[in-house]
């Protein structure tokens, strides 16, 4: 709603704990700052998270409202953001030697987003400014941006207090990447991700890894298979990588260059406030809990309507920032401040000489495309033995994988491992339902598993939500009577986990033909579901023949607790419509689809549906199974029973 005088003095008379509330929700924060100007120095007052966008087609950037709130002396987490891609360097130059004269010193958390069409550059005019711009910077972000050149990394070496970089499709130039090591001088940080491209990344990593808590990778192609990363070497071995010419990686010589390219950005930034930046919403594939987007996040942006409507105070508030930046001028941080710090060297076999050496790494995520990561993940457990987290989405893991995870054989295993991602598990033979394990929480991205795998894993443990959709018949290696076996154990496994969790109470069992157990009898396979009898109240089968003695196998294992019966590929056989109302007491719906054929004529359906029953049941069949004539002709011989208790319905 529009904001009017009315609104103004209201929000102004709120207790300072109630506003900061209100303007953290405010859906259009510019109308509130064109208000007046008390509300709009209260926000940027009170507000610690704010947005720009940076309007990169003229060239220009308000930096005047921007410096207000950030040289506050409390955390502000910062959103810039490139409207255009055109300039972007020249535009983030403006703005960052404005701020680098006048630090940003509130600022501790800084995201800089492009959006996926739009990609920001950060080049020789703007990047070695982002760290002297933000001296207290802890938390830094970059999405879809292009780096060119060492001068980031350089200009960060003065962020003595970032502990936190993420990069999200960030790409670096051979001279960037080779400055990534330049980060193992930060005393603080501990969490990294960006992608796991080249040798000069591989290096870096040599040189961070050490002090990391966490560590993410990723490869811009994940479709493609992709070797383990090899920043974890063999104890064993010796993998001899070189390091980078002195020439890229001095820093001294690197600042020289970086300040004679600042000069026309600093020379420029007069020109920032020739317009005010404008506010938008950016696509940013941050984690939700940062700053995303805008509106109801409390992520704040600012336009044109910011600036006050009266010239005169308008006027004011600009010489008092120009006054202020020149008396702050004398104490500008120039980028050749981080000459003087000192890197080592990448050692020449890796991260560390002794294979004895354990490090301190806790969380590692790494997605890319993998298989038989066995030898790698027996590494890992030795040179990483506290790892808590390990997230590999888009691996699926083998028996050996698991048994190296577990510490069977001759791995010390992952023993403080508690969080567990991957994208599915293979060709498990053993089962290890029954050994010890440290899991709390396993996420598996595929929720429809084999039985065999659901045997298999260690599920005692879990206590996070684990979710099972549907257990797929599908393994080729066991006989008939081994995949009724499979599925027997499958169920019990199941059980057994705390943390299981049925959507609905549904969960599905799909038999697949060419897999042995299309050749059990459905009855086996229906019975032994059995040990989920107080779980499941939705069923769904898919690929089976069901008659009378199916359904009565059926209600054998799950009982009256079973509700909802789904029905997906099968052959239906005349038996199965009479056995349903004695063998299944509370099943009150029935559902019909995708290629399930055999019985489904008028005269078996008029005959289920005009049945005395004790409940309503609703049966739902697909419209390319029958057509609207059979379905009115089932209902016209259900009418005359009375008041039809089935309904018939065509999907």
């Amino acid at each position: 709603a529009p904001v009017d005088m009315d609104v103004t003095e209201g929000l102004l008379s709120l207790p300072l704990s109630v506003l900061e509330i209100v303007l953290s929700y405010a859906q259009n924060p510019s109308a509130v700052f064109g208000t007046c100007r008390a509300l709009r120095d209260v926000t940027l007052t009170t507000c610690n998270r704010l947005g720009y966008t940076i309007d990169t087609c003229n060239g220009s950037f308000n930096a005047t409202l921007l410096s207000r709130a950030a040289r506050r002396k409390v955390n502000l987490e910062l959103l810039l953001s490139c409207r255009w891609a055109a300039h972007s360097d020249g535009a983030f130059g403006l703005a960052l030697a404005s701020s680098s004269l006048v630090k940003w010193t509130a600022v501790t958390r800084l995201s800089i987003c492009g959006q996926h069409a739009r990609i920001v550059h950060l080049g020789a005019a703007s990047a070695h400014l982002v760290g002297p711009a933000c001296p207290n910077l802890r938390s830094l972000e970059l999405a879809y941006v292009c780096v060119q050149g060492p001068g980031l990394f350089h200009g960060l070496m003065g962020c003595r207090q970032l502990s936190s970089l993420h990069m999200y499709k960030v790409d670096m130039d051979s001279k960037a990447r080779s400055a990534l090591r330049l980060l193992s001088s930060l005393p603080q940080l501990s969490t990294l991700s960006l992608a796991a491209e080249g040798d000069a990344t591989t290096e870096a990593l040599a040189c961070l890894a050490p002090r990391l808590h966490s560590l993410t990778l990723y490869k811009s192609r994940v479709w493609e298979l992709q070797p383990f990363p090899d920043f974890l070497p063999d104890p064993s071995t010796s993998s001899g990588s070189g390091s980078a010419s002195s020439s890229d990686m001095s820093p001294a010589s690197s600042s020289q260059d970086l300040s004679a390219a600042a000069s026309p950005a600093v020379a420029a930034s007069g020109q920032s406030n020739a317009a005010a930046s404008q506010s938008m919403e950016v696509d940013s594939p941050l984690d939700a809990a940062g700053m995303q987007g805008a509106g109801p996040s409390g992520v704040l942006g600012y336009d044109s309507a910011g600036n006050e409507p009266d010239a005169a105070g308008n006027e004011a508030d600009e010489m008092q920032d120009a006054a202020d930046m020149e008396l702050s001028s004398s104490g500008s941080l120039d980028s050749s401040e981080s000459a003087a710090i000192v890197v080592p060297a990448a050692p020449a076999s890796g991260i560390v000489q002794s294979g004895s050496v354990h490090l301190g790494l806790k969380h590692l995520d790494i997605r890319l495309r993998m298989h038989a990561i066995a030898p790698q993940l027996r590494n890992l457990a030795i040179r990483c033995p506290h790892i808590t987290l390990l997230s590999l989405p888009e691996v699926c893991l083998d028996q050996a994988s698991l048994d190296t995870l577990l510490g069977i054989g001759n791995s010390p295993g992952l023993r403080n491992l508690q969080d567990l991602s991957v994208a599915n598990f293979s060709r498990l033979a053993t089962s290890r339902s029954q050994h010890p394990c440290p899991w709390r929480r396993l996420a598996i991205r595929d929720s429809s598993l084999s039985a065999s795998t659901l045997a298999a894993l260690p599920l005692h443990s879990l206590t996070s939500r684990f979710e099972v959709e549907s257990v797929l018949m599908d393994d080729e290696h066991f006989t008939p009577e081994g995949a009724v076996a499979v599925l027997r154990e499958a169920a019990h496994n199941l059980v057994a986990c705390p943390g299981l969790h049925l959507a609905g109470g549904c969960l599905g069992l799909v038999v697949f033909d060419a897999a042995p157990a299309s050749l059990a009898p459905a009855s086996a396979l229906l019975e032994a579901l059995a040990p989920l009898r107080h779980r499941v109240s939705e069923l769904q089968v898919n690929g089976v023949v069901l008659g009378a003695g199916e359904v009565a196998a059926l209600g054998r294992a799950l009982g009256p607790g079973l509700a909802r019966l789904h029905l997906a590929d099968c052959v239906l056989q005349g038996s199965f419509w009479t056995a349903l109302w004695s063998s299944l007491p509370a099943l009150c719906g029935l559902k019909l689809w995708y290629r399930c054929e055999g019985a489904l004529g008028v005269a078996h359906l008029a005959a289920f549906a005009a049945q005395p029953a004790r409940r309503p049941f609703t049966l739902s069949v697909d419209k390319e199974l029958v057509g609207e004539a059979v379905v009115a002709e089932v209902r016209e011989a259900a009418s005359h029973y009375g008041a039809p208790v089935v309904s018939v319905e065509l999907e």
